[in-house]
């Protein structure tokens, strides 16, 4: 009997530790945000947005290595979409508040804007993962 070749292994433990570092540095982008804390939220908010797309290639990643459900893969794909524009909109809004061509309340608006974005991208991204199943091992994988 035929011993399945392993290919590469999907980066599980990247995905999960840029998604982890995402959530906290939003976290604390909000907190410092609401206290008032400009420099830091500048400081935080500028480290979120590369840890953020390299957790989106993370994700891609590990997803070459499964099947999905057709339609929660493209509910999923909407708000993910989305969502990665809008982290340059977000901080592009930010750069028109700092030099006092946005408001605040308007930065913020799509600050939170793109949070949920955030929050339905990562809800439905789990849902597809419940839904969905591994691609069988086979040489040259992922296809």
């Amino acid at each position: 009997m035929a011993t399945p070749v392993a290919g590469p292994n999907p980066p599980y433990a990247e995905l999960i530790g840029f998604l982890t570092a995402t959530v906290v540095l939003l976290v604390l982008d909000v907190w410092t945000a609401r206290r008032g804390q400009r420099r830091t939220h500048v400081t935080l908010a500028l480290t979120t947005v590369p840890v953020f797309l390299t957790a989106v290639h993370f994700a891609g990643a590990v997803g070459k290595f499964w099947i999905f459900d057709p339609t929660w893969l493209a509910v999923h794909l909407s708000f993910a979409i989305t969502g990665y524009a809008m982290a340059f909109v977000t901080v592009l809004a930010g750069i028109g508040h700092l030099a006092g061509k946005l408001s605040r309340v308007v930065h913020k608006r799509i600050a939170y804007t793109f949070l949920m974005l955030v929050v339905l991208a990562s809800s439905t991204g789990v849902m597809i993962f419940v839904t969905g199943r591994p691609k069988p091992v086979t040489a040259g994988r992922p296809k």
